[in-house]
């Protein structure tokens, strides 16, 4: 069984370089789980992606800083 569905894991996806990986990857229709630590810009990358256009995009607020 294969799976043709593509799937972009992104960080620091809402600036720089992350954010334009996102932007080609979505008009690619590929789903896209977003990274970034600044909640309200990932949540404003994600909602213009509904399901209907092929793909699905998921938004997660955490940061990647190793911190002890």
């Amino acid at each position: 069984m294969t799976n043709k569905r593509k799937i972009a894991l992104i960080t620091g996806a809402s600036d720089g370089l992350g954010k334009a990986l996102a932007t080609v990857f979505a008009q690619d229709k590929v789903s896209l789980i977003s990274v970034d630590r600044r909640k309200q810009y990932l949540y404003e990358l994600t909602i213009p992606s509904p399901k209907s256009s092929g793909f699905q995009a998921t938004a997660l607020e955490f940061s990647l800083d190793k911190k002890t």
